[in-house]
C-alpha cells in the first residue's frame, strides 16, 4: 500500500505478506534492505542525487512500514513522485535490475550482504540488518506481476489489459470508450 495524500513529501509503504506466508515481509532486514534499493533505484530512474531522498524504518500497531522522503526541509516532491504507477513500475524495474547484476552471491543467500551490492558508507549502521535475497525474491515476485492480467479476470473480460496508471485515468479512458458494455 502507498499513501501519500500529506502536504510533506513522503510515502510510506506497508508491504504485504503472499498468501503462502513464506516471504518475511515483516523482518527489519527486508525493510531496511528495501529502503536502501528503492532509494537507489529511485535516485536514478528519477535523475537525482543520492542525498536528495532517504528512508526510514517505523512499526505502527504491529505493521511494518516503510517510509521514504525528501531530506530537504519542507520537501520538494521527489519522494511522492512513487505514488505515480508508471514511476513506481519504472522504480521497481531499476531497482530489480541492480539486484539482477550485483556481482556477489549475496541475493542466493538468505541474511547476506556485503560491499558489492547493498553494504556502503551510508548504511554502514544497519548492516546486519540488509539482506540482499529478500530483496531479490520479492522483487523478482513482482517483476512476474507486472503486464500481467490473472486468468480469472481474462476469464470474465477476455480483451482486458494491464495499464499502469491512476485509477481514475483508466476509469475515465474506459467511460470514453466505444466498447464499453458495462463498470
Amino acid at each position: 500500500i502507498l499513501t501519500c495524500e500529506n502536504t510533506t513529501s513522503y510515502v510510506a509503504i506497508r508491504f504485504f505478506a503472499d498468501s503462502s506466508g513464506k516471504h518475511p515481509l515483516a523482518k527489519e532486514a527486508f525493510l531496511y534492505s528495501m529502503g536502501v534499493i528503492l532509494t537507489k533505484a529511485t535516485c536514478d530512474y528519477l535523475a537525482l542525487d543520492y542525498g536528495e531522498i532517504a528512508f526510514g524504518v517505523n512499526r505502527v500497531d504491529a505493521k511494518n512500514y516503510l517510509y521514504i522522503y525528501d531530506t530537504n526541509k519542507g520537501g520538494s516532491g521527489y519522494a511522492t513522485r512513487l505514488c505515480d504507477p508508471s514511476v513506481f513500475e519504472g522504480i521497481i524495474k531499476t531497482a530489480y535490475n541492480y539486484v539482477n547484476n550485483f556481482r556477489c552471491n549475496c541475493k542466493h543467500t538468505p541474511g547476506q550482504a556485503c560491499a558489492k551490492c547493498l553494504m556502503t558508507r551510508g548504511t554502514y549502521s544497519y548492516s546486519g540488518l540488509l539482506s540482499t535475497y529478500d530483496v531479490y525474491e520479492w522483487l523478482r515476485l513482482e517483476m512476474r506481476q507486472f503486464r500481467t492480467v490473472g486468468s480469472n479476470i481474462l476469464a470474465i473480460s477476455p480483451n482486458c489489459r494491464y495499464e499502469s496508471r491512476y485509477l481514475k485515468e483508466v476509469l475515465e479512458m474506459a467511460v470514453d470508450s466505444n466498447n464499453l458494455q458495462e463498470i
